[in-house]
């Protein structure tokens, strides 16, 4: 039987190899996949937040951004366009006052033919008359209104025993206005699967309005809102804390948005402004509160989980624990060929609801400043920021990238972080982050191979100078990664990549953080492949392996994981019909060796399972959008596993070798 579903495992694979032709324009869901399928291979989507990442394409796919006006925060919506990219496409507008076309994406460097590919969908040139007034996009203003459940055929232990004290059923209820480029408003409300819904009904609440381009008001945030300075010091976002996560494509931001996603960190409430006195001028202020689920109870910060799923009894006692006021403020200059950004934050916590935790806990008051810098010329760019916290601490991250030419690049980043230094919204508060206390510096390099076909290589390593290791040396951790591209045409895409990593993985003994005896090595390939038919057929294949081992193994008895699956999707655009499918087969005996695979969803969230044990996986998604507005989609996964006949564990566990998941959404979409 194994055999067999191998089999159709492989002939589903070799399908997807297709004689195929040249497509016109994507539908916003072919368009959003092939976004993520870029930075899934690219190996530079981690931490992405997909949910918002699907919102904001869709925005500017309704709506694309004027290259002739736009600026950087406006490129920055897109998430998916590399800093050094969005410098260039800045600079060609600066150079030849204004674009006639898009097509003119050609002649800017560094934009790639995967990005002259995408750009298009979110970019566009208009002409002077077709600019409106700031009132009139309420002429145009739509309305979004959606309700998503997601659950499980399969009933856990927790339910049955009343552990889990909510239904199986996670729900999500959205509602969004917008207007052009001009007004954003919105309500979410959510509750995960197994949360009690006692008195307050759902148990998260987000809404926020949000105005831009009133005159020398740019931008003006109440309710929920992100914010990222600089380069994230001192406000960031998770994907900072990664070492070698787009060493360059994140860097000096002036980013102060709503956000409507259900992401639970990182999002404050409150009041935050933009302001553009004179010219090349951006003043941010702003004001807000986070009401976090923690356990401080040791005197550090110590994050608990906050899905219904897992939470014990214990964790749900600490909900809602904590009060954090933050007040920011930072002032930039862009001088086109430089930046220069000063930042300022001071924070404090309130605790009303715990007063014992007050004894002992770091971080109860904090400040820190920082300072910004830039500088960009034709071949070479510099870029970095310099920060302070309140104990003294000091923080610094410098990148210098220069282009021999517009195919080669050489990208250098060094990073030290005080073991003192703590900053609550750069994601280094924790004691426990892997940011604090470390120093080390990454090199990037990228070398064209011929039309269409490149090479990224990024290595480097850091030192743990936080003196907490038992083992009497130095922690050391090191990475090396290297891409290959290949971009045949409008259809083929093809990229490989690897990635080796040694470190020692940190590890709580209920007082401190301390250092495991044990070097982890791991490394991992992965090649994918995808292309697009002309009529409405398309697929994707992809192969993944990986190996891993500690010093107490030789390599010979190193554990090996592997996998390989296979897409096919087939849209009938006149009738508003997609389907998509996956099937994959993993083997991956050790958790060492799980893999994270991206998986294509219904609208309003993202999946990326950890894939571990031996199983097959397949899921189906079908999805409808009528003329009228109303949209209806299903997902249906299931893992059959061959190595056992239960899953999970303890209040998690449900009998039988298989567990099954179904997402059902609808959604109304209309103008007025």
């Amino acid at each position: 039987m194994i055999k067999f579903r191998v089999l159709v495992t492989f002939v589903a694979i070799i399908v997807t190899f297709g004689a195929s032709a040249q497509t016109d324009r994507l539908s916003f869901d072919d368009f959003y996949d092939l976004v993520v399928f870029w930075l899934e291979t690219d190996g530079d989507d981690s931490g992405m937040d997909y949910e918002e990442l699907e919102n904001r394409l869709h925005i500017a796919y309704e709506n694309p951004i004027d290259w002739n006006k736009a600026d950087k925060k406006d490129f920055d919506e897109l998430m998916f366009v590399p800093a050094d990219v969005v410098e260039e496409l800045l600079y060609y507008i600066y150079k030849n006052e204004g674009a006639h076309s898009v097509n003119e994406l050609i002649l800017v460097p560094k934009v790639d033919y995967k990005l002259r590919e995408l750009l298009p969908y979110v970019l566009t040139v208009k002409d002077e008359d077709e600019n409106c007034k700031w009132g009139d996009a309420f002429k145009y203003a739509s309305h979004y209104v959606v309700a998503r459940t997601d659950f499980e055929a399969e009933l856990r232990r927790g339910y049955e025993t009343g552990k889990y004290q909510g239904l199986p059923f996670k729900q999500i209820v959205k509602y969004r206005a917008e207007a052009g480029d001009n007004f954003k408003a919105g309500v979410t409300m959510e509750t995960d699967a197994g949360e009690p819904w006692n008195k307050k009904g759902f148990d998260l609440y987000r809404a926020f309005v949000q105005f831009d381009n009133l005159n020398v008001v740019e931008r003006v945030v109440v309710g929920a809102m992100k914010v990222s300075f600089g380069n994230g010091l001192i406000f960031g976002d998770r994907q900072y804390g990664n070492a070698f996560d787009r060493m360059q494509s994140r860097l000096n931001k002036n980013d102060l948005r709503c956000y409507g996603g259900t992401q639970e960190y990182e999002i404050m409430n409150g009041v935050g402004v933009n302001i553009n006195p004179v010219e090349g001028l951006t003043v941010s202020l702003l004001y807000g509160f986070e009401i976090p689920d923690a356990d401080t109870s040791k005197g550090y910060w110590k994050t608990i989980v906050t899905d219904g799923y897992h939470r014990t009894e214990t964790e749900q006692r600490k909900n809602n624990t904590l009060m954090f006021h933050t007040i920011g403020g930072r002032a930039m200059y862009d001088g086109k060929w430089y930046k220069f950004g000063v930042t300022a934050y001071g924070g404090f916590f309130s605790m009303p609801s715990v007063p014992s935790y007050d004894n002992g806990f770091r971080g109860k008051r904090q400040w820190a400043v920082s300072a910004d810098y830039a500088i960009r010329r034709s071949w070479f760019g510099f870029s970095g920021e310099t920060a302070m916290s309140q104990d003294l601490g000091v923080a610094t991250t410098n990148t210098m990238t220069a282009s021999i030419n517009d195919d080669y690049s050489i990208v250098l980043n060094h990073r030290y972080f005080s073991p003192k230094y703590h900053s609550y919204w750069a994601s280094s508060y924790s004691v426990s982050s892997d940011v604090t206390g470390e120093n080390g510096a990454a090199l990037g390099l990228k070398l064209p191979i011929y039309f269409n076909m490149c090479i990224d290589i990024t290595g480097g390593g850091y030192v743990d100078i936080r003196g907490k290791s038992k083992l009497g040396d130095t922690p050391f951790r090191h990475d090396l990664s290297v891409r290959y591209e290949a971009v045949f045409n409008e259809v083929h895409n093809l990229n490989v990549y690897f990635k080796f990593r040694q470190y020692q993985c940190d590890k709580d003994d209920g007082k401190e953080i301390i250092k495991k005896a044990i070097d982890e090595q791991t490394c991992l390939l992965s090649a994918a492949y995808k292309n697009r038919l002309s009529n409405g057929l398309g697929s994707a294949v992809g192969v993944q392996a990986n190996v891993s081992r500690n010093k107490l193994k030789v390599w010979s008895n190193a554990s090996w994981g592997w996998m390989v699956y296979g897409d096919l999707e087939y849209s009938l655009k006149k009738f508003g019909l997609s389907m998509k499918g996956r099937l994959e087969y993993f083997d991956a005996s050790e958790w060492d060796n799980r893999f994270y695979l991206y998986e294509q969803n219904i609208s309003e969230s993202s999946y990326s399972p950890a894939l571990y044990g031996k199983a097959f996986r397949w899921y189906f998604i079908i999805k409808y959008a009528a003329k009228c507005g109303v949209a209806l989609q299903m997902k249906v996964a299931q893992t059959l596993y061959t190595d056992r006949q239960q899953v999970g564990s303890g209040n998690d566990l449900t009998q039988g070798n298989h567990r099954t998941s179904f997402n059902v959404l609808v959604s109304y979409r209309f103008k007025q």
